[in-house]
């Protein structure tokens, strides 16, 4: 007796200390900048590199291997006095030098325009004893190419111009950063001269390509013609030519796939799109086949870099989001999503390795766990030991994120529609549910790992639905054309059919139901309640489409954007009524249930004037709504506090029509 006592002591206990934790946390905890946002062992695995958060500043950090000790090495604000300067890229060149790039921003990332950036290269020597670190820059305006890690005290640095030429560079012959140079000094230690070249071609180069070894492989660059040419070199230096763009290619508006990282496989390269109707589909191409395959697809506004291990393994892409530059793990089952293979459950991905490959750090990530950095050792018989903690991506959310997720899938009209389905495990046992529809809608699709989100709202106790309906990337090339000029037909299908299904589980209540999108998830938030008012108690949305006409014709798409436009959503000139159907502005005199509408002035993707205009029309029809107007806000916000800001808002319009009241 005694033992079934203790036994529900500890039950109570550990379901008291979820309770507490759940309730202890806020919209900043999943709202918030990354504890850890990189870690990397070193070539010889004595130490580890960090990019982090500490009160709210970056800063570069080691931590020894064999103590865990962690030594702060310098923070941004010693760096810079911009208030939007970043560390972008972290590279170890040798066991004692760590490469950062440090980003600073002339204007002020806003969502979609890109502004001046000024790079600086930076060479942080670790500190020996009591000493502090010595912090090199290189001054010469180029950029690292290659850290060169198995010679110690050196790399590789790119210089463009109309002859474009890569140099060895030592790295005790450059100054400390932000030291005043004399008149009898050198810039760089006088190191851009012949004895230090490697590769040269005629031309302006905008990227270049090496092997494991650091041996040059490839280079993107213009010809003296204009075009742009990636040629191969071979083991003799001779050039070949495996692909060129001409000047009506460039100028044309077409969609150009250049290449902007070497593959794993031979002669095959990463690229990203540009002129796409997105720019979040990345590509792996063979230049002299023509075959092209997805890789992956992010549903941030844009790809800007990859991250990549030595071996050209790609590990993570760099995306524009809410106005900051954030980095995406990709796992193995991200690159075969687009072949219709099912996501595992957990995320696994190996960062970097030690030379030897003794060591290596691990990235893991679960929908309930917003990711933690590991290191993984091999012992004397080659045996991987037990993982070592690093540390949490999102510390304050660790272990507190109480809610189990379920995959599933109806079918529509023969085709198979899947959802993935996240449910409080704390709480009462049935559960009002959020039908969260993504943005995109083409080309995008919601993934089963961690999602700030989706768990800001599992944790106010709502079950939370999300549906790759067709047109969704991730599955097949023929599941992403099913969702041609199907916006507000089948899509919405898709999602109500799979509302339908959930909703007859025994823990989701079936007449507490809303509806929450952002962009063309904004959009079918609002029709779907005007559609079917019997099955949805509310609707919200942030910076949705009410006016597809208006959109398909906005001033802000470039000539491909447009014309990706009136092919998969409509032409205004083919297809007038039919965008007029299918638009809520038109259709919301019909809304019988609570709307909250919210958008950014400063969105650029979705203009303020479709809010402007389902306002009219609601006010012309005398049905009641609530209102919500960011001035500063952009289309993904912008920043923390205005994203926190909106969902104060939504949070407490999802408890006013979906908790009971007091």
């Amino acid at each position: 007796m005694k033992r079934v006592t203790h036994i529900l002591i500890w039950c109570l206990l550990i379901v008291s200390q979820v309770a507490q934790a759940k309730q202890s946390l806020t919209l900043t905890d999943f709202f918030q900048r990354p504890s850890i946002v990189m870690a990397k062992v070193s070539p010889q695995g004595q130490h580890i590199a960090r990019v982090e958060f500490h009160d709210q500043k970056q800063r570069l950090s080691v931590q020894s291997v064999t103590t865990n000790k962690i030594t702060e090495l310098v923070d941004i604000e010693q760096l810079s006095d911009n208030d939007k300067a970043s560390l972008q890229r972290m590279v170890w060149l040798d066991e004692q030098h760590i490469a950062v790039q440090l980003v600073e921003s002339k204007k002020g990332i806003e969502d979609l325009l890109d502004t001046k950036m000024v790079r600086k290269l930076l060479i942080v020597k670790l500190p020996q004893q009591n000493q502090e670190p010595i912090i090199y820059s290189v001054r010469t305006n180029g950029w690292l190419v290659n850290p060169l890690s198995a010679q110690a005290g050196v790399f590789l640095y790119a210089k463009s111009g109309i002859y474009s030429k890569v140099y060895k560079i030592a790295i005790n012959k450059l100054a400390p950063y932000k030291k005043r140079l004399s008149k009898l000094d050198r810039i760089d230690g006088g190191q851009f001269k012949k004895s230090s070249q490697v590769a040269d071609v005629a031309g302006y180069a905008t990227r270049w390509f090496f092997s494991d070894k650091g041996e040059v492989q490839s280079v993107l660059h213009f010809n003296r013609g204009q075009a742009l040419q990636l040629s191969s070199y071979d083991q003799d230096g001779n050039k070949q030519v495996l692909k060129t763009w001409s000047k009506a290619d460039l100028a044309s508006g077409d969609s150009l796939c250049l290449p902007i990282a070497m593959a794993s496989v031979a002669k095959q390269f990463y690229c990203v799109a540009i002129n796409e109707q997105d720019e979040r589909s990345l590509y792996q191409v063979d230049y002299q086949s023509g075959e092209k395959q997805v890789v992956y697809q992010s549903k941030a506004y844009r790809i800007v870099d990859l991250v990549l291990t030595e071996q050209q393994q790609l590990i993570g892409v760099k995306v524009l989001n809410n106005g900051q530059i954030e980095t995406e793990f990709v796992g193995q089952d991200s690159a075969e999503l687009a072949n219709n293979k099912a996501m595992a459950p957990e995320l696994k991905v190996e960062i970097n390795q030690s030379a030897d490959q003794q060591f290596t750090v691990q990235y893991r990530e679960r929908h309930n766990n917003p990711g933690a950095f590991y290191l993984l050792e091999k012992n004397q018989n080659s045996r991987q030991a037990p993982a070592k903690l690093i540390g949490f991506r999102f510390s304050s959310l660790q272990d507190k994120l109480a809610s189990k997720q379920v995959v599933g899938k109806v079918v529509v009209e023969d085709l198979e529609i899947p959802y993935i389905l996240s449910i409080p495990t704390d709480g009462e046992k049935v559960k009002p549910l959020v039908v969260m529809p993504h943005g995109g809608p083409i080309g995008v699709f919601d993934g089963r790992y961690y999602d700030a989100t989706r768990q800001a709202i599992v944790n106010e106790g709502y079950a939370v639905l999300q549906v790759n309906f067709r047109g969704s990337s991730g599955y097949s090339e023929a599941f992403k054309e099913a969702g041609k000029k199907q916006w507000g037909k089948l899509m919405l299908t898709d999602i109500d059919q799979a509302v339908q299904s959930v909703v007859k589980r025994s823990d989701i209540s079936p007449d507490k139901v809303c509806l929450f999108g952002m962009s063309y998830g904004g959009y079918a938030a609002i029709m779907l309640a005007i559609k079917h008012p019997e099955r949805y108690q509310c609707a919200a949305n942030w910076a949705g489409v009410s006016d597809v006409n208006l959109y398909v014709n906005s001033t802000s798409l470039t000539a491909k954007q447009l014309e990706w436009s009136r092919e998969y959503i409509g032409d205004s000139t083919k297809d007038y009524d039919d965008l007029i159907e299918i638009s809520t502005v038109y259709q919301v005199k019909n809304l019988q249930r609570p709307l909250l509408i919210g958008h950014g002035s400063k969105d650029r993707v979705v203009d303020i004037e479709h809010a402007y205009r389902l306002k009219l029309m609601l006010d012309k029809h005398n049905i009641d709504y609530q209102w919500y107007l960011d001035q500063q806000a952009t289309h993904s916000f912008g920043d923390d506090q205005r994203t926190i800001a909106f969902f104060e808002v939504l949070l407490a319009f999802l408890a006013q029509h979906l908790k009971p009241q007091a």
